[in-house]
């Protein structure tokens, strides 16, 4: 039985091993987050922070940010599953992910008045933009990552 176990675990290092790091780290990222978002609004005892705003799950439901979460979520798992599948479209979809996951949260604070995910400092905004760029050059520019993709269906 450990030796089955042991198998799994050398085949799972073989397959990351040939995902470029930076994606490597990017879906797991998407995945691990995807899932805290889909399960918070459903599990007892979670919360969940909307800029200072901690929501516990009844919080959540009442303000529609469940709502918010329960679309983001599968859409990161998406993203994640994507990535280690090598689609085309996982690179487009980590490009703009910071939109996607921001808009759901957005329109459920311009339409039901939930607390507003947008109020960021200047500091805050500024390295957020940093982050952004220096992820969007590593996406386009990195040759590992070009490579991953080049026979991506």
């Amino acid at each position: 039985m450990w030796d089955a176990i042991e198998d799994g675990f050398d085949r799972l290092r073989d397959f990351l091993g040939t995902v470029p790091f930076v994606l490597r780290i990017a879906a797991i990222a998407s995945l691990v987050l995807g899932v805290v978002l889909v399960l918070s609004p459903l599990l007892p005892g979670m919360s969940f922070n909307v800029d200072g705003t901690l929501l516990d799950r009844v919080q959540m439901w009442e303000t529609r940010v469940a709502y918010a979460m329960l679309a983001v979520g599968p859409l990161m798992i998406a993203c994640g599953v994507g990535i280690f599948l090598r689609r085309r479209w996982s690179r487009f979809i980590l490009l703009i992910m910071p939109v996607l996951q921001l808009l759901p949260f957005q329109i459920v604070h311009w339409l039901f008045g939930a607390p507003n995910p947008t109020v960021f400092s200047v500091l805050g905004l500024l390295v957020c933009v940093v982050v952004w760029f220096v992820g969007v050059a590593l996406l386009l520019t990195s040759q590992s990552v070009r490579s991953y993709y080049a026979n991506a269906p």
